[in-house]
């Protein structure tokens, strides 16, 4: 039986953001170090092969933004607004949808 992937309800699966360079001078050091952020890295690349098996859409935040707060783990004002016009341009490329929307 044959689908039309466009009527398919899509998954994304987004691969968390990567942790600060700098994250040693941060509040969260200890709880995360270096360790840490070198796993984080590598889930990047397992969650690519999951979303390859399971024909899911994918993004890398790591990859994609690389605005991260202060405290060296979540993201800043900056980081989100990049992973939103990430998330919107794969949209609207996956789906070929024209808009006029600034996402770079």
């Amino acid at each position: 039986e044959s689908y039309d992937i466009k009527q398919i309800p899509q998954i994304l699966l987004i691969a968390p953001p990567h942790l600060s360079d700098n994250l040693k001078n941060t509040f969260f050091y200890g709880i995360y170090d270096e360790e840490s952020a070198e796993k984080l890295r590598l889930l990047g690349e397992t969650y690519r092969e999951l979303a390859r098996q399971y024909h899911c859409m994918y993004l890398d935040a790591g990859e994609c933004v690389k605005e991260i707060g202060s405290d060296g783990v979540h993201l800043s004002e900056a980081g989100h607004e990049k992973l939103y016009r990430c998330v919107m341009k794969l949209l609207l490329e996956e789906y070929d949808i024209e808009k006029e929307v600034q996402y770079e």
